[in-house]
Order: C-alpha cells, then structure tokens, then sequence
C-alpha cells in the first residue's frame, strides 16, 4: 500500500515499520468529502450548504449592482470622496464627507478620526446586507453540523489515527536525514562500541554546506583519537580553522549517536561515547554573578565531576579569560585530571605551557592549523604531532596596525 513492487526487499527495515498496518480507505474518502486539498469546507460538502453558498453568491452579485448604481448616481452628485466606498463592521458602506450625510438615507456606520468623513450603509441596500448576513450565520451553522458528522465518522478510529501519525513522523524524520545526507555526500562510517573517534576526510557539516551553495572549496580534516592518544590540544593562528575544527568533531559525533549519517570517508570510524561536555564561547551570567572566568571554571568542575573513560570533552580558548600565568597552571591541572580520567578530547589554546605539558604527557597530542607564512594566510589545514604558533605579529601586520607599535613590542621585549 505505501510501498511499491518490490520495496519491502530493497528497503526492508522501513518496510518492518508498515508491514502490520492495515489503511481504511475509507477514512479518506469521508474527509475528502468535507475537506479539500488546502484545507477549507468544500462547497459541496451536503446539499444545504451548496445551496447557502449559491444563495450568497446571487445576494452579493445584486449587492454589487445595486452598489455600482448608487455610487455612480451618488458621484455624480459630488457626494463621495475620492474613495468612494470601505467597510465597516462588515457592512459595505459609502464614504461620504461630512458636509453631505445629511444628504444620504441610510445608516452612519462610522466616522473618520477627524470627523471629515462619514461612513454609511445607503438605505437601498440594508436589506440585501441584511440577508447576507443571515446567509453566512445559516453557513457557519450548516459547517458546523457538517464538522461535527465528520468528527462522529472518524471518532472510532482515533487509535488508529495516532498510530498512522506516528507511522509519519516516523518516515518523515528518516526522509529528512537522507536529504540532510544528500546535501553533504554523507556516508555511514564504522560503528564501535567501545569510545574511540577516527575520522578520514571529514568536513564540517554546516560549513561544508554552506560553501557547496556557494561553490567554495571546504578543506577536509583527518584525525585519531584512541586509547593511546584521547586528547588532542589544538593551537595555531586565530581564524585558522581550530574552533571550526573543534565543533566539527563534536558535530559529526553528535550525529552518528543520533543516527545521522556524516560527511567523512567511509573508512572512518566513531565510538559511543556516554558523556559529551562543551566549553565554547562566553557564559557570562549576571543573574548568577557569574564572570567570564568563574563561569568557565564551573563548567570545569562539572565535566571533571562526571569524566569517564567514555567521555568527550570539547573545549575552546582552554585557560583564556584570566591572568595568563595563573589560567595557565590551572588549565594544566585540569587538563592532568582529565587525562587521568581517560577522557578523549579535542581543547584549543593558545598557551605555551599547555603545549609544552601535552608533548611530555603520554595520552595528550598537540596538534596545530598551518599558516601560509609566505602569504600570510591561515591554510585551515590540521596537522597533529606538533603544537602550532598563534603568529601574532603577522596577523597584527596584516590588519594594519603600524610600526610604531612593533616598536613599542622591541622596546618591551614583547617577543621574549
């Protein structure tokens, strides 16, 4: 029924989730009957309002001749404004200046907010509103029978109804991951029970779609987080690629436990993990006098609280927002706990001492974004095994900042 010749073989696993249902047709042909395809009141939905409506129609066809009439004797006359006509209250009524109502049997439906302008119902056509108005009353009665039979049909099988929903959602969510797939050539990688990420190729996936649309290149990553080597401490130059890199991780990692398919190589492969912990971006909080800092180091207790082998911490700016001699050595006590907790990890930074500890430390690499130096230009390309340099003086250079300052960097010793 909802499957073509041969679909329950080639798509069997959809095929499981329909094969038990039974459709009656006959619930569709009852709404049909009622309903159209955008949801209104078909005209023929029982006789009585067919004939409601054929009756509306001939009152307002003579509603509007009537009306012609009068507006072209009542112009004439100079009696109108520029206007002419409005509505009010439902009413189709005239728009008459003030100095000339007196002039007009009828009803004053309203006036302008200046009092210039008069709005009435011209006595000739009271009684055709009137009849409209009583028509629509005899519709909304008529529909509201109408509804309530339909609601009488389709009640016993209200069960029923929720499950075919269910069916729906259901199918409706699995097409919206294959678009979502299509979208970004995604593939399904291997699947491992115990924590583990090893991506070949792998792209951000909002990144990578949004420069398709635009047809510009996304430059790929690959990378290996496994019992060995969990955490990788990711520095480099600013707008080089190490926050992008960083989501793009716990993205795709987010996506595979919630059965997405992901951009990646089909040789990649993901690990479940119990716990996913993110550090990204300011969480200030006046409501809870929290600062930049203080509400960095929270998160910090919380995700140590709860760190296991089968965690999966993503952290940006590690250390950041503080002194940095200070952010430093207590970013390296952090950064030793999780370790010792076995956690995996991807941590940007730009702090020496992180560095130095990640290359000393088994179970930690550092990993760096590449920087063209002869074009002083980020390449958003990774390399892991080596820490990256955050070439300060280069980016200031680009952006403009003049040699007196570079100056005042010598005089300092800023460069030590």
């Amino acid at each position: 029924m909802f499957f073509y010749f041969g679909a329950s073989k080639q798509y069997p696993t959809l095929y499981q989730t329909i094969k038990d249902y039974n459709f009656d047709a006959s619930l569709i042909a009852a709404i049909e009957k009622v309903i159209d395809e955008e949801g209104s009141i078909r005209p023929d939905a029982s006789p009585a309002l067919a004939k409601i409506r054929r009756s509306i129609g001939s009152k307002e066809r003579e509603l509007d001749r009537v009306f012609k009439g009068i507006i072209g004797e009542y112009r004439r006359l100079g009696w109108l404004t520029d206007n002419v006509e409005s509505f009010r209250n439902s009413r189709r009524v005239l728009s008459v200046p003030a100095e000339h109502k007196r002039k007009i049997r009828g009803i004053i439906h309203d006036e302008s907010t200046t009092g210039k302008t008069a709005f009435i119902e011209p006595e000739q056509v009271i009684d055709i509103n009137n009849d409209i108005f009583d028509l629509y009353t005899e519709e909304k009665r008529e529909i509201y029978r109408i509804l309530k039979d339909l609601s009488e049909t389709l009640r016993p099988y209200v069960p029923k109804m929720y499950s075919y929903i269910d069916i729906i959602v259901a199918y409706d969510v699995v097409q919206a991951k294959a678009r979502l797939a299509r979208s970004m050539r995604a593939v399904m990688p291997r699947i491992t029970n115990h924590a583990s990420i090893h991506i070949e190729m792998g792209y951000h996936p909002l990144l990578y779609v949004k420069n398709k649309n635009i047809f510009r290149e996304t430059v790929p990553f690959d990378l290996i987080l496994q019992k060995d080597n969990r955490i990788l401490l990711l520095s480099g130059p600013n707008a080089g690629g190490k926050s992008v890199t960083m989501k793009a991780v716990g993205l795709m990692q987010l996506m595979v436990q919630t059965g997405l398919l992901v951009p990646v190589d089909e040789t990649s492969e993901f690990g479940i993990f119990e716990h996913l912990f993110a550090d990204i971006g300011d969480q200030q909080s006046l409501e809870d006098d929290l600062s930049t800092y203080s509400s960095r180091l929270k998160n910090m207790k919380a995700f140590l609280d709860h760190a296991n082998e089968k965690t999966l911490v993503l952290i940006d700016e590690f250390g950041s927002g503080t002194d940095p001699q200070i952010g430093g050595a207590i970013a390296e006590a952090i950064l030793n706990q999780l370790n010792e907790r076995k956690s995996y990890g991807v941590i940007t930074t730009h702090y020496s001492n992180l560095k130095i500890y990640a290359f000393k430390t088994d179970g930690i690499l550092n990993g760096s974004m590449l920087y063209d130096k002869d074009n002083f230009a980020p390449t958003y390309r990774l390399k892991v095994g080596r820490p990256g340099s955050s070439y300060a003086f280069e980016i200031a250079e680009k952006s403009g900042l003049g040699k007196e300052v570079f100056g005042i960097c010598q005089t300092q010793d800023w460069e030590k």
